[in-house]
């Protein structure tokens, strides 16, 4: 298996700019996507345990494969 060797500055930087990356995964408009942050925001906030960003990625990544959301 291949290790992820990225930086936090650089993981930051790919997921700053991860809309350009991934043009044609882009769904959401202006409105939808602030609804999502929030949503987001709000679920990392109100768990009482600590979580990181690998965390959440993993998580996020669970998520999408059970709704096969890759394809």
């Amino acid at each position: 298996m291949t290790t992820l060797k990225l930086t936090s500055e650089q993981l930051r930087y790919r997921f700053k700019h991860i809309d350009s990356i991934l043009q044609d995964r882009n769904i959401c408009n202006g409105d939808e996507l602030s609804a999502l942050f929030n949503k987001f925001y709000d679920a990392i906030l109100e768990t009482d345990y600590k979580v990181d960003i690998g965390d959440c990625i993993y998580s996020l990544h669970l998520v999408f494969e059970s709704m096969d959301m890759y394809e």
